[in-house]
């Protein structure tokens, strides 16, 4: 036994690829959708940068956009930046539609990702368990590019592995673990 007075209870999820991580940065208008962008963050957007809009009702479908036009002045009371996007005519929104925008910073096509939470740190190195036939294996990972629920595995892991996404902040290498099935 690894001592734990039982099984530990995880849940698992496939490692992804080929995938794409962006940076989730704020909510936009229809039409023509207007967005603020933090001071720091103006040097890296650009007219003509790809943004995947995601409406509240559907945010699983995306809607394709682009920059068009960012402004140089800081609005006094939000503290930001105006960024202008476009989106295509047959965009399907509501005026003053709640959406979630993500302007992608970095993208990798040929990416392997995985949920966020199953990537863990010691001393700032990354690692993720798999279950090797009820038992925790610890797997060293380096990871690239993230967004708020993907992380891009670079080394380490092949697609179509399971890595655990839940209860593996409890785990020990070689800890023997019992799988939650999703019904």
């Amino acid at each position: 036994g690894d001592g734990s007075g039982g099984p530990g209870h995880v849940r698992l999820a496939p490692v992804g690829g080929p995938g794409a991580a962006g940076r989730t940065i704020g909510a936009s208008e229809a039409g023509r959708g207007k967005r603020g962008v933090e001071q720091e963050d103006i040097p890296r957007r650009r007219v003509g940068q790809r943004v995947a809009v995601h409406p509240r009702n559907a945010p699983d479908a995306p809607i394709v956009s682009s920059i068009v036009k960012i402004y140089a002045h800081i609005d006094g009371k939000t503290r930001l930046a105006e960024a202008v996007i476009s989106l295509p005519p047959t965009h399907g929104l509501l005026p003053g539609a709640a959406v979630r925008a993500e302007i992608v910073l970095e993208e990798n096509p040929h990416a392997l990702v995985v949920p966020r939470s199953a990537v863990l740190y010691r001393q700032g190195k990354p690692y993720v368990f798999l279950d090797d036939h009820g038992h925790a294996v610890e797997r060293q990972v380096e990871t690239g590019i993230a967004n708020g629920q993907l992380t891009e595995i670079s080394k380490g892991l092949v697609a179509g592995e399971s890595v655990v996404i839940v209860g593996n902040a409890e785990l020990n290498d070689g800890m023997a673990v019992r799988t939650e099935t999703r019904q």
